[in-house]
């Protein structure tokens, strides 16, 4: 199985809770954010494919997009060391280039997740590109006006929630799940409402800390430039999905 996601969706809580009902129902290990430069590194050792290194992030935009910044060499790589174990593992994605996606695709089973809320996915992405982080075990919680959101940042998204609605329209019978169904439901119904309903425990499911608990006022708050960042998106395709909110 794939699960075809974008950043600051939610998608980590819900990847915890598929990944404990596959491998119990299926036997597939998670690899999460495999094809992801910016995180683990892997190779292969007594037939699997295994973490070797968890790089260190530097703060600022150091996110990267094969969409907007071209084909990374180690995404090649890292296909290359995957394609003996199709069917072994189960992998969380962000939009490739066409021509690994479409491989993804025609292996493996798709499921999406998203965020219904895109006004607040992006400003929390904004919030973890300013300041470099992407996990607190307290959450993320800036100090108003201490921050500053650039352009290219806003893109990076745009550009993946563009090709992953795409992604959507093409595969119209795979299952979508919301991080809004997901604060709604507790694990076994929301599986269940996507046709995943064998039999499995879980009680032992450790879902992180939210990030970005705060509103969206007060998360748009912590940005010197908000009166920017609301232009940028409000001129976006993803204005016409989900409206900036009034006020």
């Amino acid at each position: 199985m794939l699960q075809i996601t974008t950043w600051r969706s939610g998608s980590t809580p819900i990847h915890q809770i598929l990944a404990s009902y596959l491998k119990q129902t299926q036997g597939l290990t998670s690899l999460s954010y495999f094809f992801d430069i910016w995180e683990n590194s892997y190779k292969e050792k007594n037939g699997k494919i295994i973490q070797i290194e968890s790089p260190e992030r530097s703060p600022g935009p150091f996110l990267y997009s094969s969409l907007v910044r071209g084909e990374p060499p180690t995404v090649q790589a890292r296909v290359k060391l995957y394609k003996p174990h199709v069917g072994e593992y189960f992998l969380l994605a962000q939009p490739l280039e066409p021509k690994f996606m479409n491989w993804l695709l025609a292996t493996h089973t798709p499921l999406f997740t998203e965020r219904e809320d895109l006004p607040s996915q992006m400003i929390s992405f904004l919030i973890s590109c300013a300041r470099g982080e992407w996990y607190r075990q307290d959450g993320l919680y800036p100090e108003k006006e201490t921050l500053v959101a650039h352009p290219e940042w806003f893109i990076e998204l745009e550009t993946d929630l563009f090709w992953y609605f795409c992604l959507r329209k093409i595969c119209t019978n795979a299952p979508v799940i919301s991080y809004e169904q997901f604060l709604k439901k507790n694990s076994k119904k929301l599986l269940a409402d996507i046709g995943l309903s064998e039999k499995w425990d879980s009680t032992n499911i450790k879902i992180p800390t939210r990030q970005n608990s705060a509103d969206f006022k007060n998360k748009l708050a912590a940005f010197k430039n908000a009166d920017e960042i609301k232009s940028w998106y409000q001129k976006s395709f993803l204005n016409s999905r989900c409206p900036w909110p009034a006020g």
